[in-house]
């Protein structure tokens, strides 16, 4: 006989919002995601429960009588749960000696570290931090890592929000020939010879894709004349270089140190750079995580963007 997969408690709120709502559209948005998102949950639920829970009645959806008699202990438990939950949240950082494995690509660590580092020091002495730059969402599952800033948002169970949206900015030495006085055309940037910032194969934060992409539609191709690894190269190259770059303006403002270049506005406005916070949904709940988080989110908040 096949054991029965356990059944996933991360569905109960899923399945109280939407019993109450009786609408997946209602639902999605209590729930904070799209409609495709709790209509698979709902997917979920029916074959958990073996019952389609909602049935549709010309314009509206009615509750399955499997539906109706779970409404009263789905409220009870969840009614407990959050009680346990509200006890064991009380959470000093004084005495708190964790050591937390966060996900930063190196520019983002220097964004971010220095002013989270010294919110530690006051306020949880005892808490350790371990960066990796390398790290991607397949480390969340095993614990690797327990924070990750990634250049896309993730799917259960890794849960994900919005960080940053850093629009880009062109760079070139003064004086560059290639470069009108009076601004460049799409075509004048699309003819230029190109250094191009690519971290890694498995991330790349730098928009570099959309990039191309977007220049697609106008029947033009940069001319990627070198790609490098290395913030600092880029910005050595287009100093002494004919070459230009395109970058996250977040990541050019960090890095620039004394390069003297004149920074120009893309010739159309080419689709921000997002980057996301992501950690496994198994700390969505654990009151040391959701204090880092919220650390971090106060970190970011004092970045210019």
């Amino acid at each position: 006989m096949q054991k029965k997969t356990p059944f996933d408690l991360n569905l109960l709120f899923a399945l109280k919002i939407l019993l109450e709502e009786q609408s997946v559209t209602r639902a999605a948005d209590r729930l904070g995601m799209t409609q495709s998102g709790a209509s698979h949950l709902l997917n979920k639920l029916r074959t958990e429960f073996n019952d389609p829970l909602l049935i549709r009645d010309h314009h509206s959806m009615l509750l399955t009588s499997t539906a109706r008699e779970m409404e009263e202990p789905l409220s009870e438990v969840l009614t407990k749960l959050e009680a346990f939950l509200a006890k064991t949240s009380e959470f000093d950082p004084a005495q708190c000696d964790l050591t937390f494995n966060i996900g930063l690509e190196d520019l983002i660590q220097r964004a971010l570290l220095p002013d989270l580092i010294q919110r530690l020091t006051v306020e949880a002495p005892k808490v350790h931090v371990r960066a990796f730059r390398d790290a991607i969402p397949d480390d969340l599952i095993p614990g690797r890592v327990d924070l990750l800033i990634w250049n896309s948002p993730s799917t259960d169970p890794i849960c994900s929000e919005k960080l940053f949206a850093i629009p880009h900015v062109v760079i070139a030495r003064k004086g560059n020939p290639k470069l009108a006085e009076g601004g460049m055309s799409v075509a004048d940037y699309a003819a230029c010879d190109h250094v191009v910032l690519h971290f890694s194969k498995r991330h790349n934060s730098v928009g570099d894709e959309k990039i191309d992409g977007e220049l697609t539609e106008f029947g033009l191709r940069r001319n990627k004349r070198v790609t490098v690894s290395s913030m600092a190269t880029v910005l050595d190259l287009v100093s002494s270089t004919d070459l230009i770059a395109t970058l996250p303006k977040l990541f050019l403002d960090l890095s620039r140190a004394d390069h003297d270049f004149a920074v120009h506005a893309p010739p159309i406005s080419f689709e921000p750079v997002s980057l996301y916070l992501l950690w496994h949904s198994r700390t969505a709940h654990s009151a040391a995580h959701r204090w880092l988080r919220s650390l971090l989110r106060e970190s970011v908040s004092k970045v210019p963007q």
